[in-house]
């Protein structure tokens, strides 16, 4: 009560300690990188950091922690980008976007990029695009405009803005401290800057994350639908977006949401029978992958589906890289790329088979486990891979972050009544304000 709609607001006794978290996280994370160049820019916000912070705890303006930390994750990212005063910009890490650029210039000059040998990466002759077809309509813009790097640079910035929208969602600082994680994490704004596609995919993650628990809030099916497209869209641009869709799909089930006749009031179109929820965004997000993917298919689906096999498993890469197999070898200098067949291919799947099986023990009734056995799965399968960049983690991270916060997110709000079917009984549930 006497809360302004919309506004993160602290009680006049107590001192902001998301916004304050998020504050530090970032002092400590740019001043401990000392390995990591700073732009002039960069310095003079870090050296204003003492009277934002005291701004933030007279005033409970949380809101000014949000806006600075947002400016400090951005002019790192641009300086590493394309540089700026008192630092050069980053050499190129990544043959990622390389290769994607010219993909889209492929398509644009009306060729197929499954089909095409690339020149512009670091593998001579490399042939097939490796990554499904939802990255090429992802970066058009960029390459049109000349500026493909800046979509990194625009993914983690909208990033920022979504944990200070759901912050004031959600009237909680505490997301301002995931904020300032995000912000200031070294390896994550790098990763923003060095030619890499993990941020956008952080994106997609991130926004289908978010919108679907936003949807079982306010049991919206609009929201539903968004959830959907932008899972379908994330699944299409890269491989290992795939978990997520899983383990949403299987708490939806278990959580018996039934899209309804009607929804906020609204009375549902004649005729219209209601679904549950797991299905509509099941076929949904499925039929968005679909969408991207038929060009491709009924041009050459041998070409696309050979690329694909290839982007996921690396079948010809050794083995190296954040996993197990990269440790064992070093460790114990055992090389699992000499084992038989495909068992390789199918440690990933395999792990994530297990994490479902976890799942099924401990019950996916609370959207907060569902996401942090996303994520946890998401991680093991990387551990278990035969090659895995340590900018895939910036897929993921942003998703992670948001683990603390998906139960409050996804529960139904008691602050007003819907109409609601599980198990064929009407129970009493609200919307988010």
């Amino acid at each position: 009560m006497g809360v302004p709609p919309g506004r993160v607001t602290v009680r006049a006794s107590e001192v902001p300690a998301g916004a304050m978290l998020g504050l530090l996280a970032a002092l400590l994370a740019f001043l401990t990188s000392q390995g990591l160049a700073r732009p002039t820019l960069g310095m003079g916000l870090l050296l204003a950091w003492p009277v934002i912070a005291a701004v933030v705890v007279l005033t409970r303006q949380v809101w000014l922690a949000a806006v600075y930390l947002a400016a400090l994750g951005v002019t790192y990212r641009i300086g590493y980008l394309v540089g700026l005063p008192g630092m050069e910009k980053l050499s190129l890490r990544s043959d990622v976007l390389s290769l994607t650029g010219e993909a889209v210039q492929v398509l644009l000059a009306g060729g197929n990029p499954y089909t095409h040998v690339y020149t512009h990466v670091a593998t001579p002759n490399w042939a097939g695009f490796p990554y499904p077809p939802g990255s090429l309509l992802w970066y058009l813009p960029g390459v049109v405009l000349g500026g493909i790097g800046f979509t990194e640079v625009v993914a983690a910035t909208l990033i920022m803005i979504g944990f200070a929208v759901l912050a004031w969602v959600l009237r909680d600082d505490r997301l301002i401290a995931a904020l300032g994680l995000y912000a200031s994490a070294a390896p994550l704004v790098v990763l923003s800057a060095d030619n890499s596609n993990d941020t956008s995919v952080g994106l997609l993650l991130f926004a289908a994350t978010a919108t679907l628990l936003v949807a079982r809030r306010r049991m919206s099916p609009g929201w539903l639908i968004v959830a959907a497209a932008l899972m379908g869209w994330a699944v299409a641009f890269k491989q290992y977006a795939l978990v997520f869709w899983v383990f949403y799909v299987a708490w939806l089930a278990v959580d018996g949401w039934v899209v309804q006749e009607e929804a906020h009031g609204r009375p549902a179109p004649a005729g219209a029978r209601p679904i549950p929820a797991w299905l509509a965004y099941a076929v949904l997000s499925a039929g968005v992958v679909a969408l991207l993917c038929l060009p491709f298919v009924l041009v050459d689906a041998g070409a696309l589906t050979a690329s694909l096999w290839w982007g996921t498993f690396n079948p010809s890469h050794p083995v190296g890289g954040w996993n197990v197999w990269a440790i064992l070898r070093a460790w114990r200098h055992w090389d699992a790329g000499r084992l038989p067949g495909g068992w390789l291919h199918a440690a990933p799947v395999l792990v994530v088979l297990g994490v479902l099986g976890v799942a099924a023990r401990l019950g996916l009734d609370r959207p907060g486990r569902a996401v942090m056995l996303a994520v946890a799965a998401s991680l093991l399968a990387f551990f278990a891979a035969r090659w895995t960049t340590y900018a895939y983690f910036a897929g993921i991270a942003p998703v992670a972050l948001l683990i603390p916060f998906a139960d409050t997110l996804g529960m139904p709000h008691p602050s007003a009544a819907v109409r609601t079917r599980r198990d064929g009984i009407a129970s009493r549930a609200g919307t988010s304000p």
